[in-house]
């Protein structure tokens, strides 16, 4: 039985991963598939020694052994409860000044938000730190605390009552990026047919674009690093 090992970042995790195993099923009933939870760290170093075949995450950096396929994009916004005392207006300064919820699978007190803001060179107040989106939102429905996600994760069956009944959406209050889900996988899995296949699948499973509309994957080789 041949095993496919695959981490997926938390925020699409939550459909994703249901789609790859049951496409996988029905295309390959006698094939396993292992998922992992996803940190940019442990995801890359699993590629790396070949512990997991591929993996869905934002990767800031990535080493030349490996290839990368951009998916989706997306962008942070802030929640917090309907009747919070922000919800009507948020500005920076109210923004950094409440306390907030952060959401980073690998338990760092830092967070792409974070980053963002030490650009300004403004910092916000956390409180609490969890792993999981679905978390912070519950936390977020019972207190005054913020907390920012990526929007695609709010758009998930799972997640969609609970923001619609209880919480606000707020556009960043600050100039901020894209983020970018991506694809990676090591080199020495890029030509092998089976995995080119499983990959797909994660692709199709994680909802992204069809590249010009061909229906073939773009695979690129990272070489920036």
């Amino acid at each position: 039985m041949t095993t496919f090992r695959v981490a997926i970042t938390d925020s699409i995790a939550s459909e994703a991963v249901g789609q790859i195993a049951l496409r996988a099923r029905i295309a390959a009933p006698s094939a396993r598939i292992a998922f992992s939870i996803h940190t940019n760290a442990s995801s890359t170093e699993g590629v790396e020694r070949g512990t997991l075949d591929c993996a869905v995450g934002m990767f800031p950096a990535l080493p030349r052994s490996m290839h990368v396929q951009g998916l989706i994009a997306d962008r942070y916004v802030c929640l917090m409860r309907k009747d919070h005392r922000l919800a009507g207006r948020l500005s920076l300064d109210q923004f950094v000044e409440a306390a907030h919820v952060l959401v980073t699978p690998s338990g760092q007190d830092l967070g792409v938000v974070d980053g963002w803001l030490s650009l300004q060179g403004r910092t916000r107040n956390i409180v609490v730190v969890v792993n999981r989106f679905s978390d912070a939102l519950r936390i977020v429905a019972e207190s005054e605390f913020l907390t920012c996600v990526p929007s695609r994760f709010l758009a998930q069956d799972k997640q969609r009552g609970l923001v619609q009944d209880r919480l606000v959406v707020r556009d960043l209050p600050f100039e901020a990026e894209k983020i970018l889900y991506k694809l990676v996988w090591h080199e020495r899995v890029h030509a092998h047919p089976a995995h080119q296949w499983f990959r797909s699948v994660v692709a199709e499973s994680c909802s992204l674009p069809e590249p010009g509309g061909n229906g073939r994957q773009r695979r690129t080789r990272r070489r920036d690093h």
